[in-house]
């Protein structure tokens, strides 16, 4: 029976059909998309906190800070690191 079974998905799977994949695949994922709701605007006073450990430390420290600081800070950070990556800036030390 096993075998018999084996048989015919090898069968199936060299004639190219996939009758076993389009009864497990879902409808339309594109479809779905459309009817998720627009998320809301995220409030850039919100308060977050992370737990960060410096390299090479095991001590952690709690930062808080408010989304917008966050993303100033993450500004901040990605112009720092393309004005040292641009042709004639001084290495760093």
């Amino acid at each position: 029976m096993i075998r018999r079974f084996l048989l015919s998905a090898a069968l199936a799977l060299a004639s190219g059909t996939t009758a076993f994949a389009e009864e497990a695949m879902p409808a339309a994922p594109a479809a779905a998309a459309a009817e998720a709701p627009a998320k809301p605007a995220k409030d850039p006073n919100e308060k977050i906190c992370t737990i960060e450990r410096a390299t090479g430390s095991n001590i952690t420290k709690r930062i808080c800070m408010t989304r917008a600081e966050r993303e100033a800070q993450a500004e901040a950070n990605r112009s720092a690191l393309e004005h040292s990556r641009a042709p004639g800036a001084a290495p760093a030390l």
